[in-house]
């Protein structure tokens, strides 16, 4: 019949419409595979791809152009700085960042991290005590809070940026941020005497 004669033309289509549909790349699904990462450490790679995971790096505003979590050379995802095999710089400011901000202590070559202006950012600043190479905290207008005492492991500081941002009080000894040059708590939520410490910051702007 004619019917029969169409059957293995019919199928013969569907399996190379199928096979078509297979090979089309699947780019809007990629997904960075930190095992095949070259320019930093695995642990940095996925350092990275835990902080894009946990505050819903799909809904950054600038999502559509930043190749985060698409291409395997994270150091030329916006934002990102390497220098050498290490990740030295992260700026996310403005960018959207949602939910509890990760660990992030695999990045131990990170001098700079700017998440200023992501008010629906959220976590504890203690989690950040382990970046003990930061020179630049920018945390102003986000939702991260806890007790700045927490950082003092961080004696590279030397910009402390915490305005409007929901940090525990009183003010901590401040005698470890001996490098400190610029220090903003504006509106921080801390109340009571500010300690004798400060005057030993003598790099102080």
């Amino acid at each position: 019949s004619l019917y029969q004669h169409r059957k293995p033309l019919v199928s013969a289509i569907a399996l190379a419409l199928m096979a078509g549909s297979m090979a089309i790349p699947a780019t809007g699904w990629a997904a960075t595979d930190c095992n095949a990462v070259t320019e930093i450490p695995k642990t940095q790679c996925q350092a990275l791809v835990s902080l894009y995971t946990s505050t819903n790096g799909a809904k950054w505003t600038d999502a559509a152009t930043n190749n985060w979590n698409v291409t395997n050379t994270p150091c030329s995802w916006k934002g990102v700085v390497c220098s050498g095999s290490n990740v030295t710089e992260l700026n996310r400011a403005s960018a959207g960042l949602a939910g509890p901000l990760p660990d992030l202590s695999a990045l131990t070559g990170l001098q700079s991290l700017q998440l200023r202006h992501n008010t629906s950012l959220t976590g504890d600043i203690a989690i950040l005590k382990g970046l003990t190479n930061l020179r630049v905290l920018h945390l102003g207008y986000t939702g991260v809070r806890g007790f700045l005492g927490d950082l003092s492991t961080l004696t590279q500081l030397e910009e402390l940026v915490m305005d409007v941002a929901p940090l525990s009080t009183p003010m901590p000894d401040l005698a470890s941020f001996k490098k400190l040059r610029i220090l903003n708590l504006w509106q921080s939520g801390m109340i009571g005497l500010i300690p004798s410490s400060l005057s030993s910051l003598t790099n102080l702007e």
